[in-house]
This record gives C-alpha cells, structure tokens and sequence, in this order.
C-alpha cells in the first residue's frame, strides 16, 4: 500500500509531518514563559506590588503571592483584568504575549 504512493504524495506527507513538529516544538516553548512574566513584572509591577517572596511590603497594591494565592483569580480573570485599562493601574497596554507572560508567572507563584 505504501509502496504504491507517487513521489509527490510522499513529499505533501513528508511537509505535513514537518509542520505538526514544528507546531508541537513552538507550542512546547511557549508553554512556559514565567521568566518573561517575571522581567515583565520587575519592569512595570514592582514600584507598586511586591512581586516576589523577600521583598520590602507595599500598601499600594496586593502581593504577588496574594494574587495568586486566591483561589478566584484565574487565569482568564488576569487575562481580562491586564487587557482593559484601570484607575488602579497605570495603563501599560500589554501585548497578548506580555500578559500570557504574567499569567505563566502568577502560575508559577501558585506551584510554590
């Protein structure tokens, strides 16, 4: 059956395989992007929030830890806070990549 395959469907078989593995290798690096989250929140987060354990408290905004400690704050919770701008925060107009950045981040507080 395989043998019977005309050379050009082997090379349309052949790109398809290529491009599921590249799909599956970007999907993998993107999976976690917690450091990203981390320089993104030391840049514009950090003059207000704590944003790691050992830092100096601050009564302008909840920790890090706080936010992500709350069961009620989910990822698409933070999805929609950090898209729409707010009187609370400065509005930083995030990119969709800059806030699922954060979101890894706040994750990666929550496993600690």
């Amino acid at each position: 059956m395989l043998k019977d395959l005309k050379p050009t469907r082997w090379i349309v078989i052949a790109a398809g395989i290529a491009l599921c593995f590249t799909i599956v290798l970007r999907q993998a690096e993107a999976l976690d992007r917690s450091d990203e989250g981390y320089a993104l929140a030391q840049r514009w987060c950090q003059s207000c929030h704590v944003i790691e354990a050992g830092q100096n408290a601050s009564s302008q905004a909840p920790a890090f830890t706080e936010i992500a400690s709350n069961n009620e704050i989910t990822d698409g919770y933070l999805r929609t806070w950090l898209s729409i701008p707010h009187t609370q925060m400065p509005d930083f107009n995030l990119s969709r990549n800059e806030i699922s950045a954060l979101i890894d981040y706040f994750n990666s507080l929550r496993a600690e």
